[in-house]
């Protein structure tokens, strides 16, 4: 049975200068001689055994200290004010276009090209991703019947999609861009596998030239924008679990009169 928390709690003593007072604890209209205080309660009793009546009708709050190593020592703050000098913009969405940039590649004369490596082991350097396979027109084709298709290669292994076929009819026009057919597979790297650029199906051309350009993206940058924003999400729930147990924890002691 728990005592009214409202009802005022008296501590008096008994005895005369000759005798040492005995201090008793009053809660409404009961007297106790016990009072112990734990995370679940203010609890009053008599005798030699643990209190067992706590003070006040309505149960604390519950939390749980999970942290094994948990202490006392609070640290100074060591993190230091970042200053944004990057000109963007700040929002709550990375753009999906996290590191992607073009690896540009001439291909200044046609009539060079034959069946085979056209460009030999590209090292990026990094972790990597193609998405696109495209070429643009720097040296109008003018004679008829010409044609080859570039396809690209992660070491030796063939990308599934991203093959451009060239044509004299699509390579006529300066500035005209022929585009690779979509990437849909085998388009990984690490940062030590290299990019070939390779020909087939090719009857050489007479002149004319291209600029290949690959489209990549840098999965090392993508990862490391996606780790900082798992962290942030986990920091936020961290924040998020230690405002419920100091609420948990004041409500305790509001709830038993500790604080206002």
């Amino acid at each position: 049975m728990a005592l009214d928390v409202d009802a005022p709690v008296v501590i008096s003593k008994t005895g005369t200068d000759e005798t040492p007072p005995v201090y008793r604890i009053r809660v409404a209209t009961e007297t106790f001689d016990r009072l112990q205080m734990t995370p679940s309660g203010v609890y009053v009793g008599d005798g030699t055994v643990a209190p067992t009546k706590r003070v006040g009708t309505t149960a604390p709050n519950t939390y749980t200290q999970t942290y094994s190593t948990a202490n006392r020592t609070v640290a100074a703050q060591t993190a230091e004010t970042l200053t944004d000098s990057t000109t963007g913009t700040a929002a709550n969405t990375l753009a999906a276009g996290v590191g992607i940039y073009n690896i540009n590649i001439p291909i200044h004369n046609l009539a060079t090209v034959a069946d085979g490596d056209v460009l030999t082991t590209y090292l990026p350097g990094h972790k990597f991703k193609i998405l696109a396979f495209d070429t643009y027109v720097t040296n109008e084709v003018t004679t008829g019947s010409k044609l080859s298709t570039l396809n690209l290669e992660i070491d030796t292994t063939d990308v599934t999609g991203g093959a451009v076929a060239l044509t004299s009819a699509n390579c006529a026009t300066l500035g005209a861009k022929v585009a690779g057919s979509a990437v849909t597979a085998a388009n990984t790297g690490t940062s030590a596998q290299t990019i070939s650029i390779e020909a087939a199906s090719t009857t050489a051309f007479s002149e004319g030239g291209v600029v290949a350009v690959i489209r990549i993206q840098n999965m090392d940058t993508a990862d490391a924008f996606a780790s900082l924003v798992d962290e942030q999400a986990k920091l936020k729930a961290d924040d998020l679990d230690n405002r419920q147990t100091v609420t948990a924890i004041i409500d305790d002691l509001q709830l038993n009169g500790l604080v206002l």
